[in-house]
């Protein structure tokens, strides 16, 4: 979870602890490299004394009998904790990890988005810097401009209630989309890229039909009433309901088992209805954060909806690049946003000695003379 960039740091102590442990496992019957540990030895080469480093750094022991494949396990997970001690030091950047233990998220499938999908090096630094929550310092105010509430990233992310039916709602669509793309082949809707694919009210296909954000007529009044999408498929003889929500990591247990319950009694009435009592009707939450942190439970229930790693990864990216738009532009100040045309919006925090100046051939950065 958090960068998927490996510290250069870290893999060097690995390489020179797998080649000092692996040639002095072969000291007794090699006289080559006998030769080339002492010469390590009376140099006071960097590679002899890496044991010392590591066990001064992270509280290491290397045991005689240790083979080198457990040193290593034993130095990455050393490593891992000294960077996770180092983090909860940082008021902003601990908030990612801060329930990295909690027996119930998924941490290994929260982070698919950086092992199974295909992050270019900018995309990587946008969604590692709204992750670390460190952006207060782009914004004058400590207010938020829409809501007068204050204002951090996880504000902007999803709790700002003037941006619920709006920037929320898009975020929203857009998970859904690709989840209804998934289920539109199922009864056998002809394959597309996802940019292409629009969702309508109701479709039928070979093996089925599939609506989103349509009322479902009831006998009684029902306080919910209307899924996010449901999925008819006659092969299989179900009814899923599928309810989607993005949240923040205090919500998202309560999130997710509130959506899990929030149909029964609309499942009740189905089934006082249905002509075929044989069929199964089911709901399945597909809930993640706006960091893409999901539960355990979570990939049950999207394995049930058949969504395979490489487009639970792609949701993911799609998820935290979405939030990092909404927050971005709210953290900004707003002459950031001006015309890259208009030298004046790109040089406002400039001092005036520094302040481009346009001679006859255009604009040229000239320092302009300091009174005395």
């Amino acid at each position: 979870m958090g960068r998927g960039l490996h510290s250069m740091v870290f893999r060097a102590e690995a390489m020179l602890l797998r080649l000092w442990l692996t040639f002095s496992a072969d000291e007794v019957t090699s006289t080559r490299r006998a030769a080339i540990m002492q010469h390590f030895r009376d140099t006071y080469a960097h590679i002899s004394h890496i044991k010392m480093h590591l066990e001064g750094r992270y509280g290491m022991e290397f045991g005689v009998e240790d083979t080198t494949d457990k040193s290593l396990r034993d130095l990455r997970v050393a490593q891992n904790k000294w960077l996770y001690n180092r983090m909860h030091v940082k008021s902003t950047h601990k908030v990612l990890y801060a329930k990295r233990e909690d027996p119930k998220l998924d941490i290994e499938a929260s982070s698919l988005y950086l092992t199974c999908g295909i992050l270019t090096p900018e995309e990587e630094a946008k969604v590692a810097e709204v992750q670390d929550r460190n952006l207060q310092w782009m914004t004058s105010s400590n207010k938020c401009s829409r809501c007068n509430n204050g204002k951090n990233v996880d504000h902007l992310a999803t709790k700002c209630p003037k941006l619920l039916h709006l920037e929320y709602t898009k975020k929203h669509n857009e998970v859904a989309k690709r989840v209804h793309s998934v289920l539109g082949r199922q009864i056998g809707l002809p394959k597309e890229k996802i940019d292409a694919h629009k969702i309508e009210s109701e479709v039928h296909g070979k093996y089925g039909w599939i609506a989103y954000d349509k009322t479902v007529k009831t006998q009684k009044t029902k306080e919910y009433n209307r899924p996010d999408i449901i999925l008819a498929d006659r092969r299989r003889n179900t009814i899923t309901i599928v309810e989607i929500g993005i949240t923040n990591q205090d919500n998202l247990v309560d999130t997710e088992k509130f959506k899990k319950q929030k149909y029964e009694d609309l499942i009740e009435d189905l089934k006082a209805r249905q002509f075929n009592q044989q069929t199964k009707i089911r709901v399945i939450p597909y809930v993640m954060t706006w960091e893409g942190i999901v539960t355990k439970e979570h990939s049950k229930y999207r394995r049930d909806l058949g969504i395979s790693d490489r487009m639970e990864a792609h949701i993911q990216r799609v998820v935290i690049q979405e939030t990092h738009k909404i927050v971005m532009r709210d953290m900004k100040p707003k002459e950031d946003y001006d015309s890259v045309e208009d030298p004046q919006a790109q040089t406002v925090w400039m001092p005036a000695w520094m302040a481009p100046v346009t001679s006859g051939n255009g604009p040229a950065w000239i320092p302009q003379p300091v009174s005395a």
